[in-house]
């Protein structure tokens, strides 16, 4: 599904503002475009700024400002690979070190799974710059603590749009602050029964010409309910549930927050709180977070919620499409695939089109079939583009859409066929995330597939069985 981005999720919100200024002499042009880029540029712009900044830097290696902003263009057009060897360097010495360097290092380490990194990084930035409105609302993310998050939001939210404050991001705080200050001292997602391994069956789900649209799960409700049927959904950041859903669950709502993405507007008003008990199999939780949605997930009405990978977390996951099965294992043998990143809670890859051009794609199990960003879309070769297309998004119908005829994308073995692609506008969801987001990965690539995540060390493999 193309998930979406939540409130709560405040690594998603940052704001790419360069922090430092440029030393006596050194104030060219090409910064001054390049800051300007990073903050609101269009991605071709990004693109035109990192090569500059790399031409740059093989003349003056030393300039830590140049090293910075290339760091941040590298992260926000998705050269995540670039920006970890750009940040790399910067770290060697962390004297002096620009507020988006503590930032952009910050936002790498958590997207790799380093959290301990992040949180020092997250007080280092602050000690030397309490007042850095971007530095201040991404280290919520990292705090050590809700209590310390709390503390980084309300501040945020003191300054205001007046005092610089972003409104999207003053939305999300706002959410934030809410759930937090309900929650208290709540423990979430909190494991009380945790099985070596498991296998869960998933029943496939299948369009009225015989498509692969989705697996689905099934998970026992109250006592004397229905149950619940759970999308398996890898793009989606948690757990989302219809009213009827969340009330089968006895679900306890604790504040309202708004959801960023998906279809209609693109800003949703939703409920957040607490499922008392949620049973994955033996794989049991109590207090699971859970997020209801004012109307229905699918039009058809063919399943009450979605649930991505997190709740699988220090397990090998195993989805096996042949044989109709999740399989879950603990295991100390690292799984040989491709790396992936967690950015806003979402599982990104790299994708390759036919011609070669790369992008960082959601990899969604919950989506029926492969998308492109428009902006992917423009970067390709040998494609015609056409106005036109539908696709149902979380929250309503996308907009903007385009269709790319002869486009094929491809992951690891696995490509597309040489067809139509769907390209749509994710300028707002790559704005929140951070990062150039090319498109989604879906299961005309994905199903009927061997897919191996091991949620301990961020890899993947696919392959046909």
């Amino acid at each position: 599904m193309i998930a979406p981005r939540l409130s709560w999720l405040v690594i998603g919100l940052l704001p790419l503002a360069i922090g430092g200024a440029v030393a006596p002499g050194e104030s060219v042009e090409w910064m001054t475009a390049a800051r300007s880029a990073v903050a609101d540029g269009p991605p071709a712009e990004q693109r035109r700024a990192l090569t500059q900044a790399e031409s740059w830097l093989l003349d003056h290696p030393e300039d830590r400002v140049a090293r910075t902003i290339h760091a941040e263009l590298a992260l926000r057009v998705g050269e995540l690979l670039t920006a970890e060897d750009a940040i790399a360097a910067l770290l060697e010495n962390e004297d002096g070190l620009p507020a988006a360097a503590y930032r952009v290092a910050g936002m790498l380490a958590i997207a790799r799974g380093d959290h301990a990194t992040a949180q020092r990084l997250a007080e280092d930035g602050l000690a030397d710059y309490p007042d850095d409105l971007p530095l201040l609302f991404w280290s919520a993310e990292a705090a050590a603590s809700r209590a310390d998050a709390l503390k980084r939001l309300r501040r945020y939210v003191a300054r205001g749009p007046d005092g610089g404050a972003d409104p999207d991001r003053l939305t999300a705080a706002r959410g934030t602050i809410a759930v937090y200050e309900a929650l208290g001292d709540t423990a979430v997602w909190r494991r009380s029964q945790a099985p070596e391994s498991g296998v869960l069956a998933l029943r496939p789900l299948w369009s009225s010409n015989k498509r692969l649209q989705g697996y689905l799960l099934r998970v026992p409700a109250a006592r004397g309910r229905r149950p619940i049927r759970l999308l398996l959904d890898s793009g989606s950041t948690g757990l989302f549930l219809t009213s009827s859903a969340a009330r089968r669950l006895n679900f306890e709502p604790m504040a309202e927050t708004t959801t960023f993405g998906g279809g209609g507007e693109g800003r949703h008003r939703s409920r957040r709180g607490l499922v008392p008990r949620l049973a994955l199999g033996d794989l049991v939780y109590e207090n699971a977070m859970a997020t209801v949605t004012p109307g229905a997930l699918d039009a058809g009405g063919r399943y009450d919620g979605l649930v991505g990978l997190q709740p699988f977390a220090d397990y090998l996951l195993t989805l096996d499409g042949e044989n109709r099965e999740l399989r879950f294992t603990q295991t100390d043998e690292a799984l040989d695939g491709e790396r992936y990143w967690n950015f806003s809670g979402q599982m990104l890859v790299r994708g390759v089109a036919a011609d070669g051009v790369r992008g960082l794609f959601v990899f969604d199990t919950g989506a029926y079939e492969t998308l492109v960003s428009r902006t992917f879309a423009d970067r390709l070769t040998d494609v015609t583009i056409l106005e036109g297309g539908a696709v149902r998004g979380f929250g309503g119908r996308m907009r903007g859409l385009r269709v790319v005829d002869g486009g094929r994308v491809g992951f690891m073995e696995l490509s597309t066929n040489d067809r139509r692609l769907v390209a749509l506008d994710l300028a707002i969801a790559s704005r929140l995330g951070g990062v150039e987001l090319a498109g989604y990965l879906g299961l005309d690539l994905l199903g009927e597939t061997l897919i191996e995540v091991d949620l301990r060390t961020q890899r993947v493999r696919v392959r046909r069985p």
